[in-house]
Order: C-alpha cells, then sequence, then structure tokens
C-alpha cells in the first residue's frame, strides 16, 4: 500500500496509516487530497529498502488537506530489517500554516532540522514533540551529515501559537546527543497560559546549574 493509493477515500475523515510502504510507487510519499479529513495518524517504521537507500523521500501535501485537526507523524528515524543500519525518512511539514483548524500535533523521531520550518501554527493547542533525530559523529552517516544541536531559535514558530494549552517535548539527551538552548529565550517564545508542560533534556555535569534556571523560568512565567 502506498498513501497515493489512497486518493480512492476521498471522503475520509480520520485516516490511520501504519504500514510497509510500496515503494515500487514512485509517488507512494504523496498523501492525496482529502477535503472532509479532521484527524490524520501516519507511523513508518519500517525502513527503505536497500535498493532505495540514498535516494531522498519526503512524505509530502499533508497541508492540502486544509480541515485537519489533529495530525500525528511518527516519521522519522528508523533501522533495516536486520537492524544493524539506521536510515530516515523525512516529511514536509514547511507548510502547515495552510492548516488554519490544527490543534493538535505530534512529532516523533522527526529529523531535528526539519522543526524549525513549522511557522504560524495560531490555532494549535497541543503539541508533542519526542525524540527528534539528532546525527552525531558515532552514527557515521553514509554522507557525512553531523547534525549541530537544536537552539531556541528552531522553536520560534511557538511565537504565533498563542492558544497553546500543552507542550510536550522530548529533547535528543542520549550518547552524544545534546541540546544548546537558551532557556529564558525559549520560554519567551511560549503564551502565558500554557497549562500543561513536559520537557524531558539532559545537562553535563558542569552544566547543572541550567537545570535550576530551566525551573525557575517554568514556574516564574507560567
Amino acid at each position: 500500500c502506498s498513501l497515493n493509493s489512497l486518493k480512492k477515500l476521498e471522503k475520509l475523515e480520520k485516516l490511520y496509516f501504519e504500514n510497509n510502504v510500496d515503494q515500487k510507487d514512485n509517488k507512494w510519499c504523496e498523501l492525496p487530497t482529502f477535503k472532509n479529513l479532521k484527524k490524520l495518524l501516519i507511523t513508518l517504521h519500517h525502513p527503505i529498502d536497500t535498493k532505495n537507500r540514498g535516494i531522498e523521500f519526503d512524505v509530502k501535501n499533508i497541508e492540502n488537506s486544509t480541515n485537519l485537526e489533529e495530525v500525528y507523524l511518527d516519521i522519522g528515524e528508523t533501522l533495516n530489517h536486520d537492524e544493524t543500519r539506521w536510515n530516515t525518512t523525512d516529511v514536509d511539514i514547511s507548510n502547515f500554516a495552510k492548516l488554519k483548524n490544527l490543534k493538535k500535533l505530534r512529532l516523533s523521531t522527526i529529523d531535528q532540522t526539519l522543526i524549525k520550518n513549522l511557522n504560524k501554527l495560531e490555532s494549535l493547542e497541543d503539541l508533542e514533540i519526542i525524540n527528534p533525530c539528532m546525527i552525531t559523529a558515532s552514527m557515521q552517516s553514509d554522507d557525512g551529515t553531523i547534525f549541530d544541536a537544536l537552539t531556541e531559535k528552531d522553536f520560534h514558530f511557538l511565537k504565533d501559537s498563542k492558544k497553546l494549552k500543552k507542550l510536550k517535548i522530548y529533547f535528543p539527551r542520549f550518547g552524544e546527543d545534546k541540546i544548546n538552548v537558551n532557556f529564558k529565550n525559549f520560554f519567551s517564545f511560549i503564551a502565558p497560559n500554557l497549562e500543561d508542560i513536559e520537557i524531558n533534556c539532559s545537562f553535563d555535569k558542569e552544566e547543572l546549574h541550567l537545570a535550576t534556571d530551566f525551573y525557575l523560568e517554568i514556574i516564574n512565567r507560567f
């Protein structure tokens, strides 16, 4: 099955897609436009076929289903069938500003460099970003890619989400995974009417004072 093959189901209001996609369909990653779709869940845990490695695949066109209210995407880092090598599948989230009714967004294992592409999520009330993928030197990517650590600038889009009530972020925090977030600036992006916040991160021993700063920012701002 491929995402593109679902275009026959044009009246869908809810779509849950968890499958090994048909990579013989060169449009497998293109979501058709669903005028009535309100809830979307896509989970792509299965890896790209070995013969297709090195080819860029972006799940795309989600923003064209403009009545979406809830989007859950588990698209990003996966392991091959032997669980000996990682790979990633990307998703285009750069035009989610078109989703004027979007209230809930969950991104899991997404390539962390894509987060900054979010913008103008003005109706958003609930946001989860869980374990974004940070490519480090020890992962030995085929093309030598190494990601810089996330900074508060990657989350500047939060300034437009004035209706945000719930925020959950599990930052990269294992092994070589690091963040370089100025939390005072980070929290300044978030509307003060936030009701629920959950953030997982880690600090080196010499950075433990940042945990205190982190805590104080939360209790003083919210």
